[in-house]
């Protein structure tokens, strides 16, 4: 039972009364006037005086209305009273009643129903009416007793297209008449009626009424014959059609009537705004299940309508559990963690031992974690399990690694899941400690992810997985553990690592090793594995020592220092530094103190020569030198070496002085400062051949401006013109005539800039373009000429403008008047000019 207001007029006039007809009384959320325009909206024309007949009183009008807050469904009766008016003529009255709209969306309630109420006058004020609930089953009952389910469909569906009028009905009374108004409602999803007119019968009135009985149509819209007991809508009612199939396609799924009209009683939501087709939409959603069910067999599932389906709990309406845990499979397969709650959801209504779910769940975790992604996400589902009862066997399921390579974010992943639902002190989970027992790589990695995140459960965790793991796999990391001053200090076996050591855990997986570095590191204690890191790396053959060389390139410890030993780690064994530029930046001066001491650390006396290959294969191999934020910081690593007595770090110069070919301005920084000035002490034949080395490195990109200048300081350190170009003809550049031209512009303007003279500047460069011109690069010199030709015509000609342009005088500025100087300047240049077109006999000579 639910309990229903509403608001309510009556209109008619008073017995004896020569008034017009109008409001009598009313009450409510509008005013007489409103009730007044909303009864003539809806009017159905004059009723006939005859009180019986098909086309008598009573009529029965049921209507909508809105206002600014609601919609209402409307119901009026028109009736004869006893009274007549001051003509004496009789009076008929109509009793209005407006039902707010949002008190049906969970108590929807039928006409009949409300009509009832309207009948009850005493009803409609105060606290309201009380009703039954919402019986779909009374509506099926009138279809089927009476025959009415062909022409109530048609009826209803072509209300979606538009007006509809019933002729023939005649030997119907209202009674009847408004049954089947009903039933036809109840065949479209309940918020329809907030759209839905319609009435017992019309007479010649309103336009705004959808469905009427009538004698005759009304020349609009669709006309059924009530005698025709199986009508069909027109071809071109396409809406009304689609409608109709949807609703024998639910027939045809084996769905009862009642199921359907029940359903559509439950589509509350107001349709007011709707197109008609979100009518076909409902009836499909009430088929929603098996529709979905039908698309993923078909290979079509959209991950989000699963997830909807399974939120909605309609995943129930579906009857083979076989057909459940197929779409809860295709649930996890598409979808993933983020719908979870979706997932846990028909987990609970699906056997969880389904072996296509449960294989679902362990391919898609294992796939987001081992993948590329390595999601974390998929700790939503570690969460399902752990509420559902399988976290452990789904743990033990996920931290087998894969047999393809898999990143280290990924194994990181798949550890700090296992830290964070497996506690090795409290709830057992023998399952996850037997798979990280027997998957040494996570097992190592879970060590290092606990000492970040729970340093306190790092002594729980081996004593849990001591007894089930080889002996020699977990002792280095406990010795590391019990070192003095470290985080870890509370483990069993203390002692220094053994070379031994390292090779019994490099045995268990290529991955235990750079764990069990980043652990020293993360514990400050990286710098007590390097000995015996080197002697154990030492001892494997070549083919071996670069795969492990290759591991320690793949390790990114945080503090600067560690970074540094890496780095001289691998020059060590002649690799090059892989940590270098990572470095640049707060950990800078960590790293530099660090190499320093290290540069000079005894262990590393021996590796000397590998120290300067590796790194001479790193400035050449690399683009340090074109970032002016990254060659301040290469420059200083070079100078820690190089300071290292009792060793020739020639070879390390010239590459460090090869950077200059790449960016001439490095010289500027304090650090390249700093470091040439030891070079030109230790190393001074270097410094007499450092152009050499530049001007032979520069790269295929280089720009005149920079060659430019390092010509004119080469040639200011008093290096022949000829030897000059014959480095640069060595270089990968590959000189053009007009790029020459603009060398020769930058090595004049740089020379002034060294501190030359105007004059010696330019002498200097003519006498580098003598040289070029008398030189072997015959094909460069050609071209160089005909370039400058074009530059000396075309400047001269816009010095000339530029003359004449400034010398013109006032007041008109139309005569041009040349100073004395200027007109020395310009004879100068004209007897230049003829004396150089007379030696070629140009232009006919003179």
């Amino acid at each position: 039972m639910a309990r229903v207001t509403a608001g309510w007029a009556r209109h008619g006039k008073e017995a004896g009364s020569h008034r017009d007809y109008a409001i009598l009384e009313s009450d409510g959320p509008f005013s007489a006037g409103d009730y007044d325009a909303i009864l003539e909206r809806y009017a159905l024309g004059n009723p006939p005086p005859g009180r019986t007949g098909a086309e008598a009183l009573p009529w029965i009008t049921i209507s909508e209305v809105q206002d600014d807050r609601n919609s209402y469904l409307g119901m009026s009766v028109q009736y004869w009273t006893d009274a007549a008016d001051g003509a004496g003529r009789p009076v008929a009255e109509t009793l209005y009643a407006c039902f707010p709209y949002p008190q049906f969306l969970k108590a929807p309630a039928s006409y009949r129903v409300l009509g009832a109420i309207l009948d009850r006058h005493d009803d409609l004020g105060g606290p309201g009416a009380e009703i039954s609930d919402y019986a779909p089953e009374d509506h099926v009952r009138d279809i089927e007793e009476n025959g009415w389910l062909g022409r109530a469909m048609v009826v209803a569906a072509m209300l979606l297209e538009g007006p509809v009028t019933i002729i023939g009905g005649d030997g119907l009374d209202p009674d009847r008449r408004l049954r089947f108004l009903d039933a036809v409602a109840a065949l479209l999803p309940y918020g329809w009626r907030t759209r839905f007119t319609a009435s017992t019968w019309f007479r010649g009135g309103s336009p705004h009424i959808q469905l009427v009985f009538a004698q005759h149509s009304r020349g609009k819209g669709y006309d059924l014959d009530w005698r025709d007991t199986d009508p069909e809508p027109p071809f071109k009612a396409q809406v009304a059609r689609a409608y109709m199939d949807q609703f024998a396609l639910l027939l045809d799924h084996d769905r009862s009537l009642l199921d359907v009209v029940a359903f559509l009683g439950t589509q509350t939501l107001s349709l007011a705004a709707d197109e008609p087709r979100s009518a076909v939409a409902a009836l499909e959603r009430f088929d929603w299940p098996a529709a979905v069910l039908y698309r993923a067999r078909a290979g079509e599932a959209d991950p989000g309508e699963l997830s909807d389906l399974f939120e909605s709990g309609r995943h129930n309406e579906l009857l083979r559990d076989a057909d459940k845990a197929f779409l809860l499979h295709e649930l996890i397969r598409l979808g993933g963690p983020q719908y979870s709650r979706a997932i846990e959801r028909g987990w609970e209504d699906v056997e969880p031992a389904r072996p296509d779910a449960w294989k679902a769940l362990v391919n898609s975790a294992r796939d987001l974690v081992w993948g590329d992604s390595a999601m974390r996400e998929v700790h939503s589902y570690i969460g399902i399990g752990d509420r559902q009862g399988f976290a452990d066997q789904l743990l033990a399921n996920v931290i087998p690694m894969p047999g393809f390579a898999v990143s280290a974010r990924s194994l990181n992943t798949v550890a700090w899941l296992a830290g964070s639902w497996a506690d090795p002190a409290g709830a057992a989970r023998p399952q996850t400690l037997k798979a990280l027992a027997d998957n040494h790589a996570v097992l190592c990695e879970l060590l290092v992810e606990q000492n970040e995140s729970a340093p306190g459960r790092l002594p729980a965790w081996i004593a849990a997985l001591r007894p089930l793991t080889p002996p020699g796999l977990l002792a280095p990391f406990e010795k590391l553990l019990a070192m003095p001053g470290t985080t870890g200090g509370r483990g069993r076996n203390g002692g220094r690592l053994r070379p031994e050591d390292l090779a019994e855990v490099a045995r268990h997986g290529d991955e235990c090793v750079p764990a069990l570095l980043r652990l020293a590191s993360a514990l400050g204690r990286l710098d007590q594995v390097t000995r015996p890191l080197i002697d154990w790396l030492r001892a494997l053959p070549g083919a071996g020592l670069n795969r492990w060389l290759a591991r320690l390139e793949g390790l990114t410890p945080e503090h600067g220092s560690d970074l540094a030993l890496l780095d001289v780690l691998q020059l060590w064994f002649g690799a090059e530094p892989t940590h270098l530029v990572a470095a640049i930046g707060p950990q800078w001066p960590a790293y530099r103190d660090a190499l320093t001491r290290h540069a000079r650390a005894e262990w590393l006396g021996r590796g000397l020569g590998n120290v300067q290959a590796g790194f001479v294969t790193y400035l050449t191999q690399t683009n340090w030198a074109a970032d002016q934020n990254v060659y301040p910081a290469v420059i200083e690593a070079v100078e820690a070496f190089c300071q290292v007595p009792g060793h020739d770090w020639t070879e390390l110069v010239r590459a460090a002085l090869r950077g200059r070919a790449i960016s001439p301005g490095m010289d500027a920084c304090a650090e390249y400062r700093r470091w040439w000035r030891g070079v030109e002490g230790a190393y001074p034949f270097v410094v007499e051949e450092q152009y050499m080395e530049i001007l032979t490195a520069l790269p295929p990109g280089a720009r005149p401006e920079e060659i430019g200048r390092l010509v004119a300081e080469a040639l200011w350190m008093r290096h022949s013109e000829r030897e000059i170009l014959a480095w640069i003809a060595r270089s990968e550049v590959r000189m053009t005539g007009d790029s020459m031209a603009h060398v020769m512009n930058e090595t004049r303007r740089w020379y002034v800039r060294l501190g030359a003279s105007q004059e010696d500047a330019d002498n200097t460069t003519l006498w580098l373009a003598q040289a070029l011109h008398r030189g072997d690069q015959r094909a460069l010199a050609h071209d160089f000429q005909d370039a400058v030709a074009a530059r000396v015509g075309d400047e001269l000609l816009f010095q000339l403008k530029l003359l004449t342009v400034t010398s013109r005088v006032p007041p008109d500025y139309d005569e041009v008047d040349v100073a004395e100087g200027s007109r020395r300047g310009l004879r100068e240049a004209e007897e230049r000019i003829r004396n150089l077109l007379g030696k070629r006999k140009l232009l006919g000579g003179r």
